[in-house]
């Protein structure tokens, strides 16, 4: 593992931590409902199947949690089982088709789902948040984009997965959330 390698595992392993601390002082069951860590074998056989390198910020924190349901409040960082995240993407290609004219600089546009976009959380309108394994020239290999209610995903929410947790990390400190019943829930 190079110096690179480990910076990353190391950030990723302290946002996770913040999480973790927030949810186990405010949201005990919701601590509990993560999934445990996903070996290297498991992260290897999904990324022969997608036919794509998973983002190092994704393996590692694919590593601590291999999956993430916390009831819709975090959805941002939000994603199934690691071993179901083919079959998503692949029904996700199967059911999308759509007609875009515009382009955009970070993101591959087309006429449908493209197979290099992995569906990771979904709000409750049906709006999605995607891991984009094939972004266009000015993206980034990893970065999370946006598809507002079921549209093409048209915006970069975060810059990779890093990003994502940190973000989460930061929202749960803010005072935006609270636990409930030991679960974690927003407050307005």
């Amino acid at each position: 593992m190079n110096n690179l390698d480990q910076q990353v595992r190391t950030a990723v392993a302290d946002a996770w931590k913040r999480i973790e601390d927030w949810l186990a002082e405010h949201a005990p069951a919701s601590l509990a409902a993560l999934a445990g860590p996903a070996t290297t074998e498991e992260i290897a056989a999904v990324e022969r199947a997608l036919g794509s390198a998973l983002p190092a910020e994704f393996v590692a924190s694919l590593a601590i949690h291999r999956a993430v349901d916390l009831n819709g409040a975090l959805v941002d960082v939000e994603h199934p089982e690691l071993s179901e995240l083919p079959g998503l993407r692949d029904q996700e290609v199967a059911d999308f088709m759509w007609s875009v004219d515009e382009v955009h600089e970070q993101i591959r546009l087309g006429d449908c789902w493209r197979s290099g976009w992995i569906p990771l959380g979904r709000e409750g309108d049906g709006s999605l948040f995607v891991l984009d394994l094939d972004p266009a020239p000015a993206g980034t290999h990893g970065q999370v984009l946006y598809s507002d209610q079921g549209l093409v995903p048209d915006t970069v929410r975060y810059s990779g997965w890093l990003d994502a947790i940190r973000a989460a990390a930061t929202e749960l400190a803010s005072g935006h959330y609270h636990g409930v019943d030991g679960l974690i829930e927003y407050r307005d």
